[in-house]
């Protein structure tokens, strides 16, 4: 399986064995994230060659796909706190149970006696539903066994499975339908694989982090020892320890001080990394083309996401903490329920111990409201690849005002081209020259002022959109303006009316992109690049993540850019558009730019075999 490390880059099992198959078979392979429920689309269209990523064996895809033999046992479980009482399956009973969209769990759940007895949610991916599972919100999450036991290893004693399993499956990788060499070359190199043992290899491979073990230790240490042990250890056992009380003195209170930092600071952690953890990467590439600094970045557009996720959990311990803080009482520091007792010693009434109840009571009451009016506030927002060669000697010149349409097969190197010209790759070798200016020279960029004054003459649109979900459109469009250019926010509101005009989303300025369609998502994406004044705009598929009625709406906006000269370099697989709004096409296919002329020859008459052989598949019309 693939998953989401803590650099948000993928890694896991499938990965490793895919690259290793790929040597087998002499071949380069690109990992493609895809949206789920389109898979065999886009696999039947010629924009991926596989599905590999725990693709289950079932009677109703084998009419669609070719599927490899078996390659891993799995099962859907469910999965709870390790203090949930809840043992079994029919326990779920009732429960809320979460669960990711479009999945293997949404099937077995659907499949199941459970599915009219438990309240599902259905969710983005799986760490926002382990989030809620660990915020209590949920009771249980049903998910693939082999990611389960993942996030088990990554937080140990958080999570416990049940028992029983939902539904045991198999997994495969999808091949075209049609295309059975490759199926043959790809089984053969994966029982070579099984037969030397690297499969094996790779299942019980582990990455050590010396820096990632200490936090993981500590996190570990701390919650799973009790808060009084660690209060009676650095009040009376520090100072005891050899060397310590020499050179290392401070009072109670200090200590007790100490204790309680280190304990909560790792429940803390835990809670904003799987909030920084469940934003999805796109949102740091759209803010670093819109010329955001990492700490803009992190300020204006993932720490404002990231609280939508942890702000529950982090209400819950900060009410905990100020309850524990009676447990100071047993280490002599004088505190509220220590002043409570030295008054019932006194005047042997017991009102003192009612009275700092209700204190108590009105500090978390207080604490409660804060949270849920911060809650409210946040919610209202709505929130060279190792030695892989991926190009190799492209080489292009481009006019201003000239539209580039680039073409080819998934993993010729089209996106990271496009990527490698506004620096969101780095190249191994080669120059890049904008607009007179060198971006890179053999390899190296420029420094980073001096690479910010280039790409800032650039905009990029993404395929899948990479808006911010928690600022409205009209905020979408302004946050970079507002925070780069020396302009009147006056000027700046202006201007993004203006565009939003422009695309036909007058009406849509106060919306959220949660409530918008992929094609209004993807208008208001072109309308934000814009919103920079760029020389150059560089579309990355911008209409594959579209539904096809969906489409049309966007590429006339582009067309409409075409008319006014902008300078653009459109990455499609829409080849009549490509034909109709392009000066030149660029065919790319295996690292590099095969073919380039005008779309008549290219679409007319392409000059070699293998252009032809990918326009026929394809499908191109007339």
């Amino acid at each position: 399986m693939g998953f989401r490390d803590d650099k948000n880059e993928i890694v896991g099992f499938d990965i490793d064995y895919a690259r290793a198959a790929a040597e087998k078979m002499g071949k380069e392979i690109t990992f493609q994230p895809i949206d789920w429920s389109s898979k065999e689309s886009e696999l039947n269209s010629g924009r991926i060659d596989l599905i590999w990523n725990g693709y289950t064996i079932t009677d109703e895809r084998k009419d669609k796909v070719l599927f490899t033999k078996p390659y891993l046992e799995n099962s859907q479980v469910a999965v709870t706190l390790a203090d949930s009482p809840i043992t079994k399956l029919d326990e779920l009973d009732g429960k809320n149970v979460g669960l990711q969209a479009l999945s293997s769990a949404a099937d077995a759940l659907a499949a199941s006696p459970l599915k009219d007895k438990v309240n599902a949610s259905e969710f983005p991916d799986n760490v926002l539903a382990l989030t809620d599972l660990k915020t209590k919100r949920l009771d249980a999450v049903i998910i693939d066994e082999v990611v389960a036991r993942y996030y088990m290893s990554k937080e140990e004693g958080t999570f416990k499975l049940l028992d029983e399993s939902l539904a045991p499956e198999q997994y495969g990788i999808g091949v075209k339908k049609g295309n059975e060499a490759l199926l043959n070359q790809l089984q053969k190199a994966l029982d070579e694989l099984n037969a030397d043992g690297t499969a094996a290899e790779i299942s019980t491979k582990c990455r050590f982090k010396p820096l990632a073990w200490i936090a993981h230790t500590y996190v570990y240490v701390m919650r799973g020892t009790p808060l009084m042990l660690q209060l009676l250890f650095f009040c009376f056992g520090l100072p005891l320890l050899p060397g310590v009380g020499e050179y290392l003195v401070f009072d109670r209170f200090t200590a007790a001080a100490l204790a309680f930092i280190l304990n909560y600071g790792a429940y803390f952690a835990e809670i904003f990394r799987g909030g920084l953890l469940s934003i999805d990467k796109g949102q740091h590439e759209a803010a670093q083309v819109l010329g955001l600094s990492k700490w803009q970045t992190m300020t204006k557009v993932i720490i404002p996401q990231m609280f939508r996720v942890a702000l529950p959990a982090t209400a819950n311990e900060s009410i905990s903490l100020i309850k524990d803080t009676a447990l100071l009482y047993a280490v002599a520091v004088p505190e509220l329920l220590h002043y409570a007792q030295a008054a019932v010693n006194r005047d042997f009434r017991l009102t003192p111990f009612l009275i700092a109840a209700i204190m108590y009571l009105l500090m978390t009451m207080v604490l409660t409201l804060f949270f849920k009016a911060l809650e409210k506030q946040v919610n209202q927002l709505r929130k060279s690849f190792g030695t892989l060669d991926v190009l190799k000697q492209v080489s292009f010149h481009v006019e201003p005002g000239e539209v580039i349409a680039v073409i080819g097969p998934s993993g010729s190197g089209k996106s990271t081209m496009l990527r490698s010209l506004i620096h969101l790759e780095d190249i191994s070798g080669g120059t890049i020259r904008i607009q007179g200016q060198t971006l890179a020279e053999n390899g190296t960029y420029a420094g980073g002022a001096d690479i910010r004054k280039i790409t800032d003459r650039m905009g990029m649109v993404f395929q899948h959109f990479n808006l911010f979900p928690h600022l409205t459109v009209q905020a979408n469009l302004e946050l970079a303006p507002k925070t780069l250019k020396k302009e009147s926010s006056a000027i700046i509101r202006q201007r993004s009316l203006e565009l939003l005009g422009k695309v036909g989303l007058s009406d849509k300025v106060d919306a959220y992109p949660a409530n918008l369609s992929g094609g209004q998502k993807q208008r208001v994406a072109i309308a934000r690049a814009l919103m920079m004044q760029p020389d150059i705009l560089l579309f990355d598929e911008p209409t594959s993540a579209l539904d096809p009625e969906l489409t049309g709406e966007v590429l006339r906006v582009i067309k409409q850019l075409a008319q006014e000269n902008m300078t653009m370099m459109i990455v499609t697989h829409e080849m009549s558009f490509a034909r109709d709004v392009a000066d030149r096409v660029f065919f790319m296919d295996n690292g590099e730019i095969a073919e380039a002329g005008p779309p008549e020859q290219i679409f007319g008459n392409p000059k070699l075999s293998r252009t032809r052989t990918f326009l026929q598949r394809v499908e191109v019309e007339g």
